[in-house]
């Protein structure tokens, strides 16, 4: 598990705590789940997105990859048939949603 650091009042160490606690909570919405492979391959798009996009809220980079790293191993232990995307496929995919998402 993942060991939060102490806040302080702030902006970077507040929001540092808001990804954590957000992470924290997707992990253990995985280890209540079913999923197929459909869902893993979801969640490693998610997961990868989320990678990029929350650097710049928090200044624990480590936990950061430290919790999505449990989060993508939870899914896949909950997969019934863990096929993982190709990380070249992964890499295409997000691409494409984070100029999306960057309009």
């Amino acid at each position: 598990g993942a060991s939060f650091s102490p806040l302080e009042f702030k902006w970077d160490s507040i929001m540092s705590g808001i990804v954590e606690m957000g992470l924290k909570t997707f992990t253990e919405c995985m280890r209540i789940q079913t999923l197929g492979t459909p869902g893993l391959h979801l969640i490693q798009i998610d997961t990868y997105v989320l990678r990029l996009l929350l650097r710049s809220f928090t200044v624990e980079e480590v936990v950061l990859d430290s919790m999505l790293d449990e989060s993508i191993s939870s899914a896949a232990e909950r997969c019934l048939a863990p096929s993982p995307l190709d990380p070249q496929v992964l890499e295409s995919i997000c691409e494409r949603k984070l100029v999306n998402l960057a309009g």
